[in-house]
């Protein structure tokens, strides 16, 4: 007996509609009786069950002119899901024949019939279903664009059980088809018609394929989406991307996704309660901006107890009510972008809410395992007291909004890595311990009136502060570059009159200028071991350089050596016909000390335990000295000569 030869054989080249069926693979035989043949395998596209499809076969020869076509019919069966199948029938072709091209008519999936008419496909009503709801079911196809439309999985199974019971259950089998026709799947997702009115509008009740990617649309083939069913695809192990365009999120309706990754969500007003709650692999979630007078309110552990969750985008203007922990035990979140935050939209934010960590579920203000590195706010009017406290991880916060005014007290406090804090508005107000415990590296202080005490505190990497006093403050208040310690310089505004205690305390200044006019308080330079350069304007009677690093006994050499930095080497006093009593006392380290041209008196100890001074420069013109106290330079162990007349 002759064997079946192999002529040629290889995957389909030409184009084809990806909507529908499509050939796969081809192959030219010589048959056993001697004739060519054509053999077909096609591929089901759509990935949904289809019973019948038909298509038309363009023979073609070697030049590729057209030598004949045929209409073809598949045989009556299911072609499953994913399935590649080979068409029942062999094709009979000319010898000539060494190229063709398939052109699909049409395909029916479940209770629909699709037709190719014009490279676009419509829909309509099967035969099949035309036959159980009445010829009021047959309409006239409407065309559709790149789009799956599915059918229940159990209507081919009902179909069999028709087949397999007979007529002596009938009855039955039309009841359990009118609930089957109350739904449809599209594209992985189950629709199904309320009050059973298949021309009417319809909710989304779940997921029954192994679509990885689904969009939840508003409108679907003709019909208004009206919502999701509470709890519709929970638990559900196939999704990883998922696309919500204009349907609310009811309560826990994708709790436990255990592989969804990605969710955008646009033009929405409502997110439920745990509606993601516990999607362990959940990375990105984005929200768009919707309408310009749409709010969003999002529920309690809304994104909740997704550990994995690192970026958060919500372009829409927030409600935040009295639960607001939207991403409770969501800790490894580092991007945060939002809208707003509670004191911008008066009408729909309240007091509940004034600190980030409350969004994370915290009772307490320290939030040090949260791993937050960068926040954008577009719109707030006031950065609240104890807003960030704690969040050790953040780096960056940059608000765009111009109404930002107030940052309050505590408001970054122990943000130990805040590098940069970026605001389009002209602060005015900087509270207490703002930014105490930051990395903060420079901070533009130009329009502020009020700055709270120890607001810089120990922040060791602040190294630049522009302009504050030059709209009017007077005084640096108590602590407010305590631990500045890359602070190396800090020039005073002109309407600075006064330097509170510790202002300077534990800096890394190198230069400090007093001005004519200012004063300050005890200690404001405590501890400040990088100090290489002092000038100082006038030093009234009673005072001495060893006060502004905290000494109070002037008139005990050891005391006043155990505050002043050894680091200190050049003093200069721009004022004074007298160096007044203890005035230099204790300055060891000091070895150049200059002095006005007007001096006429020194006095007592003014220059005691100097060890370190060789030479005290005068004017040139100073001719005036009168007198030098006793021990005024007792314990100059460096000074050769003292140039007076």
């Amino acid at each position: 007996m002759r064997k079946e030869q192999v002529i040629s054989k290889g995957k389909y080249a030409h184009e084809q509609p990806g909507e529908l069926m499509g050939v796969k693979q081809y192959l030219f035989i010589k048959d056993t009786d001697g004739k060519k043949r054509l053999l077909l395998r096609f591929c089901n596209f759509r990935r949904e069950v289809c019973s019948k499809f038909a298509f038309i076969l363009y023979r073609m020869d070697a030049k590729g002119r057209v030598i004949g076509k045929e209409r073809y019919e598949s045989a009556d069966r299911d072609y499953l899901e994913k399935e590649v199948f080979s068409f029942h029938q062999k094709i009979d072709v000319e010898e000539r024949c060494t190229d063709f091209k398939v052109q699909i008519i049409y395909a029916v999936y479940g209770n629909y019939t699709y037709r190719v008419e014009d490279s676009e496909v419509a829909v309509s009503y099967s035969e099949r279903t035309v036959r159980h709801l009445g010829e009021a079911a047959r309409t006239k196809p409407r065309k559709i664009f790149h789009r799956t439309f599915g059918v229940p999985w159990f209507y081919a199974i009902l179909s069999v059980l028709i087949l397999a019971v007979g007529f002596s259950v009938m009855g039955l089998l039309l009841m359990d088809f009118k609930k089957t026709e109350s739904s449809f799947t599209l594209s992985g997702v189950t629709y199904e018609f309320l009050d059973n009115d298949v021309k009417g509008d319809v909710i989304i009740t779940g997921c029954n394929s192994t679509y990885r990617e689904i969009v939840l649309p508003s409108e679907i083939e003709g019909h208004k989406v009206v919502g999701i069913k509470e709890g519709a695809f929970k638990k559900n192990t196939n999704i990883i991307k998922l696309t919500i365009d204009g349907l609310d999120v009811p309560a826990n309706a994708f709790e436990k996704c255990t592989k969804l990754e990605t969710v955008v969500i646009k033009n929405v007003e409502n997110i439920g309660a745990e509606a993601f709650y516990g999607c362990a692999k959940l990375t990105s979630v984005t929200v768009n901006e919707g309408s310009d007078t749409q709010i969003l309110r999002i529920g309690s552990a809304a994104f909740g107890k997704c550990g994995k969750l690192t970026s958060v985008e919500i372009n829409q203007t927030i409600a935040y009510g009295t639960s607001v922990d939207f991403f409770k035990d969501s800790k490894n979140i580092e991007t945060l972008k939002l809208r707003n935050f509670a004191y911008t939209m008066k009408d729909v934010s309240s007091s509940y809410v004034t600190r980030l960590n409350q969004l994370y579920g915290y009772v307490e203000t320290d939030a040090s395992d949260a791993r937050l590195k960068v926040l954008v706010i577009d719109n707030i009017d006031l950065i609240p007291a104890n807003f960030a406290y704690g969040f050790t991880k953040l780096e960056s916060v940059t608000v765009n909004n111009t109404a930002i005014k107030i940052i309050g007290e505590n408001a970054f406090r122990n943000c130990e890595n805040l590098s940069s804090f970026s605001s389009k508005g002209n602060l005015t107000t900087i509270g207490a311990y703002a930014f105490a415990e930051t990395a903060i590296r420079e901070i533009n202080l130009t329009h502020v009136t009020h700055l709270g005490e120890y607001a810089f505190k120990n922040a060791e990497m602040l190294s630049s502060a522009i302009g504050f006093g030059s709209t009017g403050v007077d005084t640096i208040p108590v602590g407010a570059f305590y631990g500045c310690d890359s602070l190396s310089t800090y020039n005073l505004h002109a309407n600075i009159k006064h330097i509170s205690a510790e202002a300077f305390r534990d800096s890394g200044l190198k230069r400090f200028v007093i001005p004519e006019g200012v004063t300050y308080e005890t200690g404001f330079l405590r501890n400040c071991k990088s100090l290489i350069e002092l000038e100082i304007y006038e030093l009234a009677s009673g005072d001495y350089v060893g006060r502004a690093f905290g000494g109070t006994d002037p008139n005990s050499t050891v005391k006043l050596e155990g505050v002043i930095p050894t680091s200190l080497k050049t003093i200069t006093l721009v004022k004074g016909d007298k160096i007044v009593d203890n005035a230099f006392r204790g300055c060891a380290g000091a070895t150049t000390i200059n002095l006005p041209d007007d001096v006429k008196i020194i006095g007592k100890n003014a220059f005691t335990g100097c060890k370190s001074l060789t030479a005290i420069d005068v004017q040139e013109n100073s001719t005036r000295l009168e007198r030098i106290e006793e021990l005024a330079f007792y314990g100059c162990e460096s000074l050769k000569a003292v140039p007076f007349p």
